[in-house]
């Protein structure tokens, strides 16, 4: 069986992470087009550029908060150190490991 190293992992996804944005970067595009059409054709390039501007501004606001949808999502809370004094004391071994 082959070794994976965790970098090669790393690299593959961030380039999957940009991609993914740039799919969602042209759909949102590809929506505002197709909207100017169906409603004002004659302000295609002005829907275009403003579903552009959101577009972009979409993806940097879920690239930069990934982190605090994620967590949103599955209702992780903070940890009490004095509730769950297991859980800190190995993960602070496993952080001086």
């Amino acid at each position: 069986m082959e070794r994976v190293d965790f970098r090669d992992q790393i690299a593959k996804n961030k380039w999957k992470s940009y991609f993914l944005m740039f799919c969602v970067f042209a759909v949102v595009v590809l929506l505002g087009y197709a909207i100017s059409f169906a409603f004002a054709p004659g302000y295609v390039f002005v829907i275009l550029a403003i579903s552009s501007i959101i577009s972009i501004i979409y993806v940097l606001i879920s690239y930069y908060n990934s982190d605090k949808i994620a967590l949103l999502s599955v209702g992780a809370k903070k940890a009490d150190p004095i509730k769950h004094r297991n859980y800190y004391s190995v993960v602070e071994g496993l952080t001086i490991a």
